[in-house]
């Protein structure tokens, strides 16, 4: 099975996300990688950009090291 994925980086978290896991799976400022048609897109409240707005079970991982 072939996945699709892009990295992304997290802007933002809200409250429900992954309350049933130990840790968060990431923080805002953190690059990860997400489904690749997951989500909608919306602009931003206050600057008016288009942002990926996505489930946290969208979130696969946090990517530690940007060299992989």
């Amino acid at each position: 099975i072939t996945m699709a994925e892009q990295r992304a980086t997290v802007v933002a978290v809200g409250p429900e996300a992954w309350r049933d896991e130990r840790e968060p799976r990431a923080r805002s400022g953190d690059k990860v990688m997400i489904s690749a048609y997951a989500g909608t897109m919306a602009p931003g409240p206050k600057d008016g950009k288009m942002y990926r707005v996505v489930n946290a079970n969208d979130i696969f991982l946090r990517i530690a090291d940007e060299t992989i």
